[in-house]
């Protein structure tokens, strides 16, 4: 394994954590209300982004593969809360260059992962 590839998938890992916790905080952020009932539906909402983590931790290209695809619907959040509340554009801007950086991050580490590279 290469050290970029070694630098890549570090640095995929790291933006999903980073990712995850910035949306469970953006959407606790957005959801109203006040007590656990937000705060327990923001964890449930962010934790499809876990389901990856263990197929990135063994680096399976294949998890890495269809990781991108999920970011897709946190995407579309982010967009939506930045163009439409002004009280979450902050969190909603900084969420969307965090999807980015994980999609680049996934990416970067998929293509320097090729087999059969020569």
């Amino acid at each position: 394994m290469s050290r970029a590839e070694q630098r890549m998938h570090r640095l995929a890992l790291a933006a999903m954590l980073m990712l995850l916790a910035l949306c469970a905080w953006l959407l606790w952020v957005v959801l109203p209300g006040s007590g656990a009932g937000p705060l327990t539906a923001a964890i449930i909402l962010a934790l499809p982004l876990a389901i990856p983590l263990p197929g990135l931790w063994r680096r399976h290209r294949y998890t890495g593969i269809w990781a991108t695809f999920l970011l897709t619907p946190y995407l579309v959040v982010a967009v939506m809360e930045i163009t439409v509340n002004p009280a979450a554009r902050l969190p909603g801007a900084m969420v969307l260059a965090m999807i980015l950086l994980t999609l680049i991050a996934l990416v970067g580490w998929l293509r320097t992962s090729r087999p059969g590279r020569g």
